[in-house]
């Protein structure tokens, strides 16, 4: 309770704030007696009053011509919580409190953050939902500062508090965690979420499974799987992704398999991330033959497989012998405007030039350069295609020449047309409209 003293001084400040017009409020708070008895208890039980809190904007007008100590970290969350409290929802999208709240996070530890907003969210009445509202959009602002082990603080405390991060910012706190390698933390926070009475939604678990993944426990990973469907819970294909990611990652691509079958059966449907890493799996366990398969399923489906994937596949294909299967790949991935590991190119087309094949060979360069290779690897194709016997035409270096004017680097391209000349090789018609459209 405050004192007779303090209750004349609120009442004081409340009949400045409420009750003259604002242009007045500055010589009224530079008299004397007032300004050496205000205190920062002072400002927050006036930010506390009911009056108060329906003009949240009035507040912050009156907070702007107060001295920096004055306006205390509950302060800061009482005028947030009055905010988000004229919001219709109690959303958390106020910009306004947005503001003040990373204001407060930026100049305060997570502990302190947040007990000032306990404090402040005690001292009055706020409308349902603020007091998350302000935790949620406090863990955020941590978050937004890369500040990701505050943030997890903040989740930890909010457990306990009544003040519950909402779950898409909870997930966020999770995956932050996770990027910064801290697997152990987010896998512990996960399982403290999991043993409170917070509901968990799709995208919590989601991360919750990448953590157990990360530690290398598989099967609590697939546990969870488990328990999200025996929940009830029925989302998309993104924490089977997850989840197949981690056995591919281990190596385990038949129990990924299972995985994905059991997800169709659920009827989720597979997206491309699913058959991009189930051939990223098949790839590392050398199963290439089936990943070539499942790579043309993706390709039917309309997904496009990923380069890495791809490169290791041309590669092992051309050193299993299986070149037909390798230039059928490297042909595809030309088509979808894909650009494979260069080394993987340049040995399929050694291999292709080896065997005689140099028609293909030149097939695949000139695919290389149609799709802006760099000037130095390009030339040094063409050393590899007259080492290996195949004569450069002017189709060879026209795509390269383009390559490079679409770049705007017009000295290389000029130079690589005296090379031609040089080389006695007559340019053809689109050799010179595409230099002189690159003037």
């Amino acid at each position: 309770m405050p004192s007779t003293s303090d209750s004349g001084m609120i009442k004081l400040l409340a009949d400045i704030l409420h009750h003259t017009a604002p242009g007045t409020w500055p010589s009224a708070l530079a008299a004397p007696l007032l300004r050496s008895r205000l205190a920062p208890a002072h400002v927050s039980s006036l930010l506390a009053l009911p009056a108060s809190i329906r003009r949240p904007d009035l507040s912050r007008r009156f907070l702007l011509l107060l001295p920096p100590h004055l306006v205390s970290p509950v302060s800061h969350s009482l005028l947030a919580l009055s905010f988000l409290s004229s919001s219709p929802t109690s959303s958390a999208s106020s910009p306004h409190a947005a503001s003040v709240i990373l204001s407060l996070a930026s100049s305060s530890s997570a502990s302190s953050s947040f007990s000032a907003l306990s404090q402040a969210n005690s001292l009055a009445t706020f409308p349902g939902g603020a007091a998350t509202s302000a935790a949620t959009l406090l863990a955020s602002s941590y978050i937004r500062l890369r500040r990701a082990r505050d943030a997890a603080a903040i989740l930890r405390m909010s457990l306990s508090s009544g003040m519950t991060v909402k779950q898409y910012t909870a997930s966020q706190i999770l995956f932050s965690l996770i990027k910064i390698r801290q697997f152990a933390l987010a896998r512990d926070l996960f399982d403290e979420m999991l043993e409170s009475d917070v509901r968990i939604d799709e995208y919590v678990y989601t991360a919750g499974i990448r953590a157990y993944c990360e530690m290398g426990n598989l099967g609590g990973a697939r546990g969870l799987m488990a328990r999200m469907e025996n929940e009830g819970i029925k989302g998309s294909a993104v924490p089977y992704n997850v989840l197949m990611y981690g056995l591919c990652k281990n190596q385990r691509v038949h129990e990924a398999l299972v995985v994905k079958n059991h997800m169709l059966e659920r009827g989720v449907t597979a997206d491309e991330v699913t058959y991009r890493t189930l051939v990223y799996g098949l790839c590392r366990v050398d199963r290439l033959e089936m990943a070539l398969e499942m790579t043309h399923v993706m390709l039917r489906l309309g997904f496009v497989p990923s380069d890495s994937s791809c490169s290791i596949m041309l590669d092992g294909l051309r050193k299993k012998g299986l070149v037909e299967e390798a230039f059928r790949l490297a042909c595809q991935m030309g088509e979808l405007g894909m650009v494979p590991n260069l080394f993987a190119y340049n040995a399929l087309i050694n291999k292709l030039c080896k065997d005689g094949r140099f028609g293909e060979a030149e097939r695949l360069f000139r695919g290389m350069t149609n799709r802006d290779m760099e000037p130095n690897e390009a030339r040094g194709f063409l050393r590899k295609m007259v080492e290996k016997g195949l004569t450069p035409t002017a189709a060879s270096y026209s795509p390269l020449i383009a390559g490079l004017c679409r770049k705007g680097d017009l000295s290389s391209a000029m130079e690589l047309h005296r090379e031609m000349s040089r080389n006695g090789i007559t340019a053809n018609i689109y050799t010179f409209t595409t230099l002189i459209h690159g003037l």
